[in-house]
């Protein structure tokens, strides 16, 4: 027979208006890696405009960007804690 146990309820209840953090959100909503298209919606703006501006631009906002960057195979993620770590400066 298997015994049932009772599960301990955590000893704090989480508080619905407490704030979370900029990495947080992101990664409950993406993950930790984020696709091209994803980090466009992020940006507002257009796929085609991202990939133009980190393929073109010396600015510090690309070089930040493209350090995030992180290739799979033929695909390109970004990793989702820089990018949370950008949006915030």
């Amino acid at each position: 027979m298997v015994e049932q146990r009772e599960f301990e309820k955590p000893s704090q209840e989480k508080d619905i208006n407490q704030p979370i953090s900029m990495a947080h959100y992101l990664i409950s909503k993406f993950g930790v890696l984020m696709t091209t298209e994803q980090l466009a919606t992020v940006l507002n703006r257009s796929y085609i405009s991202l990939y133009s501006f980190l393929q073109r631009s010396d600015s510090d906002e690309a070089k930040q960007l493209n350090a995030a960057k992180k290739r799979v195979g033929r695909n390109v993620y970004f990793k989702t804690l820089k990018i949370s770590e950008f949006l915030e400066e």
